[in-house]
């Protein structure tokens, strides 16, 4: 009788276990994937500095974000700026986001999330690394 009741006690994990093959990230213990899509509050304001060819302090930049998966994106740059709206994707492992225009063309711009920061990354999806700190990164606005 104690080997069946061990049995139905272990069934619980042996599910969760199979649940959670072949992904992977971080899990709680129910199972639960953890990314900066579902685990973060990356919805909001950011400000920072982006990289310009005629800028030589960089672009200042503006992006909002919202749940609906649409962005407004200011860029200055010597008393010009440009703005875009549209949407963005998350990729597949629910780390970084794309930016598409109003008719769903790529805008190549792409960014990691993290804890109240975008970090812009490379056409290739990599961090953009450089010898000024913070210049491509974008905070959020705390409210």
């Amino acid at each position: 009788m104690k080997s069946i009741l061990s049995v139905f006690a272990l069934f619980p994990f042996v599910l969760l276990a199979i649940n959670c093959q072949g992904k992977t990230g971080d899990y709680n213990l129910y199972g639960s994937y953890h990314n900066s899509r579902n685990a973060l509050d990356w919805a909001g304001v950011y400000r920072g500095g982006l990289p310009g060819e005629q800028c030589d302090e960089g672009v200042k930049a503006l992006i909002r974000l919202r749940q609906d998966l649409t962005f407004d994106l200011q860029r200055s740059c010597l008393g010009n700026t440009k703005s875009w709206r549209g949407n963005f994707l998350w990729s597949d492992n629910g780390g970084k986001i794309s930016l598409y225009n109003h008719k769903g063309d790529p805008l190549g711009i792409s960014f990691l999330i993290g804890e109240n920061r975008l970090f812009l990354l490379e056409g290739d999806g990599n961090s953009i690394t450089l010898n000024h700190d913070d210049i491509y990164i974008l905070h959020k606005e705390l409210q």
